[in-house]
C-alpha cells in the first residue's frame, strides 16, 4: 500500500523486492497519453486496495496530463463473467481500457474480451502484473499485444536480464515471472547487506541502514538498483508489449 512508505510512513518498512501500489502505473498514464495520444480513458480494476492504488496512480498522472477517465469499474475477486463490465465498456466509447487483474481473473478477462470481439476494436493495456507470465503462460494469442509497464521485462535485450531468464529457464524450464525476480532481487539485497553490516543483522538499526545503502548493480533487472529516503526501490519502469517469440511461448 502506499501509504505504508508515504503519508504514514514506518521507518522500519522497506520494500526491497516490491513497489508502492501506484508507481509502475504513472508512466504508463504518461505514454497513453503522449505518446499514444489517448484522451478519454475507462479504467476495470478487481475491487480491493491494490486495484484501486494501482488504478488511482494511473487515473492522477492521465488526468494531470489533460486526459478523461470516462468511468471507473470494480469488479469482485473471482470474477466469472465480465460481459456486465464489457457493455458498459464499449457504451463509453473510450479511446483505451486500463485494466488491473490478476491471476485467473486476468485469464478470463484475456478470453472473454477476445470471445467478446473487442481485442481489435478498442486498446487494451493494463497494471504492472496483469500481463505477469504467471498469467500469460498458459494463455494463447488473446494476450498478443496488450501493453503492460513494470520494472521488470523478461525480453528485456539487457545482458544482465537475459542472463537470468536463461539461468531460470534451465533450472525450471518456464520463463520468470514478475515474482521470481522480484523474490531474487530481494535475496541479493539481503546478502549483500549482511555483507556489509560483516554479519552482524541483530543490531537492526545497523542493519537496515546497510540495507537502505545497498546498490545492486548486478540485478536481474538489467540497472542499478537504489532506495530512496522513504525506502522504496528507484526502478526504472518499462513499457512493455506482449508478443510471440520464435519457440510460440508469449512474453513482455
Amino acid at each position: 500500500a502506499d501509504d505504508l512508505t508515504q503519508r504514514r510512513r514506518i521507518a522500519n518498512v522497506v520494500r526491497i523486492a516490491g513497489f508502492a501500489a501506484s508507481q509502475p502505473t504513472r508512466p504508463l498514464a504518461d505514454y497513453a497519453y503522449k505518446k499514444l495520444g489517448y484522451r478519454k480513458i475507462v479504467t476495470v480494476s478487481q475491487d480491493y486496495t491494490f486495484g484501486h492504488e494501482q488504478v488511482g496512480g494511473f487515473a492522477q498522472t492521465f488526468t494531470e496530463a489533460g486526459g478523461t477517465i470516462a468511468s471507473q469499474l470494480w469488479n469482485p475477486l473471482n470474477t466469472s463473467d465480465f460481459s456486465p463490465y464489457f457493455a458498459q465498456i464499449q457504451a463509453a466509447k473510450p479511446d483505451a481500457v486500463f485494466a488491473m487483474e490478476l491471476g485467473a481473473d486476468a485469464s478470463r478477462f484475456f478470453q472473454q474480451w477476445a470471445a467478446f470481439g473487442l481485442k481489435n476494436t478498442i486498446p487494451l493495456i493494463g497494471g504492472s502484473n496483469f500481463s505477469d507470465q504467471s498469467v500469460i503462460r498458459t494463455s494463447g494469442a488473446e494476450v498478443d499485444g496488450v501493453l503492460t509497464s513494470h520494472y521488470f521485462a523478461e525480453g528485456n535485450d539487457n545482458p544482465a536480464t537475459v542472463a537470468f531468464v536463461a539461468e531460470y529457464q534451465k533450472a525450471y524450464g518456464i520463463l520468470p515471472s514478475f515474482y521470481g525476480a522480484s523474490l531474487y532481487l530481494g535475496a541479493m539485497w539481503v546478502a549483500e547487506a549482511i555483507k556489509a553490516a560483516d554479519g552482524n543483522v541483530e543490531d537492526r538499526v545497523a542493519f537496515l541502514d546497510a540495507i537502505r545503502k545497498v546498490v545492486l548493480n548486478d540485478s536481474p533487472l538489467g540497472r542499478p538498483v537504489r532506495l530512496h529516503a522513504y525506502g522504496n526501490p528507484v526502478y526504472d519502469v518499462f513499457i512493455r508489449k506482449v508478443t510471440r517469440r520464435p519457440d510460440g511461448k508469449f512474453w513482455n
